[in-house]
């Protein structure tokens, strides 16, 4: 990424209450549609106001590209499909896409003035991790530990964690659609980590926008299954 880290790294966790400048924190978006293997295009209009164009047909991707956007401070204000015949239709909103759709275009407004979030991060009480399914046995033996799976870029070993049960959902969606590009088909467990008698140390990643990441081991009695076989 062509920006700085200590640049990027601002706190999202008491409530999105601010827009960043898009002009600064495109590569965030971009990278993330490559890292999905889309073909993109950004036009930026100014900090407030942006528009992605997209070579799919797939809604999920309009969804985890909109979610992706509004933990920035951006909500989807239009949208333009354009068929494979070059016909084009505009929508205030949009549930599905033809099969026959060649790209989408969305146009990105702010919500919020514009702003960035001091980097101090407070280990909630609770916290909530994805692992494998197959991992199962072997977090209750030893607890979860730092590792790197190298999923959508190259980082150090560490663990992924987030906060905010309502993102389960479109976390997950996120992980399959990772592992059907890297070709894996396996399920998920959904953990949920106790952290009322010990702070994790937690550190924010602009690649994780929607969570955290920590160096810290997690022990098998902070630890509780909340679902399975995801």
């Amino acid at each position: 990424m062509s920006l700085l880290y200590n640049e990027f790294v601002y706190q999202l966790k008491e409530g999105l209450i601010t827009t960043h400048d898009i002009t600064r924190y495109n590569s965030v978006i971009i990278d993330y549609l490559e890292d999905l293997e889309i073909k993109n295009k950004i036009n930026i209009v100014n900090k407030f106001e942006f528009k992605v164009e997209l070579e799919t047909n797939d809604f999920e991707i309009i969804e985890l590209l909109n979610h992706r956007c509004y933990v920035l401070g951006y909500f989807p204000a239009k949208f333009w499909i354009i068929l494979e015949n070059g016909m084009m239709n505009t929508f205030k909103e949009i549930n599905d896409i033809p099969e026959n759709t060649k790209y989408v275009i969305i146009r990105y407004e702010s919500k919020y003035d514009d702003g960035l979030y001091k980097n101090t991060v407070v280990c909630p009480k609770t916290l909530y991790h994805y692992s494998y399914q197959e991992n199962k046995d072997n977090i209750f033996k030893i607890g979860i530990y730092p590792k790197s799976k190298r999923r959508t870029s190259n980082h150090p070993e560490r663990i992924y964690l987030f906060d905010d049960i309502s993102e389960k959902d479109i976390l997950l969606k996120n992980l399959k659609k990772s592992d059907i590009i890297n070709e894996i088909n396996k399920n998920y467990i959904l953990l949920e980590i106790d952290c009322s008698e010990k702070d994790l140390i937690l550190h924010t990643d602009p690649k994780y926008i929607s969570g955290y990441f920590t160096y810290d081991n997690i022990s098998p009695k902070n630890i509780k299954i909340l679902k399975e076989n995801l």
